[in-house]
């Protein structure tokens, strides 16, 4: 974790060595980037990529769409016809998985 402390005194520090006349927006920048990766440095990271489920269609993300917005407007809202409106859907996407 970056301390804010830390980085204004490094900041501080690089910025010392530079005369006020001549600082360009590239020398700046670079000034910058290299103290950010002194502190924090760049991380690989892996990502899984998952196969797609053979079961999961459009049709069922488009159902889960509706679903997710009937519940959201009944949650919001907590009218009775609303919340009929949403279980319909709820019903609808069990039946279309289920198929």
């Amino acid at each position: 974790m970056l301390e804010p402390s830390k980085f204004s005194t490094e900041v501080h520090e690089a910025l010392k060595t530079f005369n006020n006349s001549t600082i360009s927006a590239d020398c700046l920048d670079n000034t910058l980037r290299r103290t950010l990766d002194q502190l924090l440095p760049l991380q690989a990271q892996t990502i899984l990529q998952r196969p797609v489920s053979p079961w999961f269609s459009l049709c069922i993300k488009v159902a889960k769409q509706h679903r997710r917005t009937a519940e959201r407007r009944w949650r919001k809202t907590r009218l009775t016809i609303h919340r009929h409106i949403f279980m319909t859907h709820r019903h609808k996407v069990k039946t279309i998985i289920q198929n």
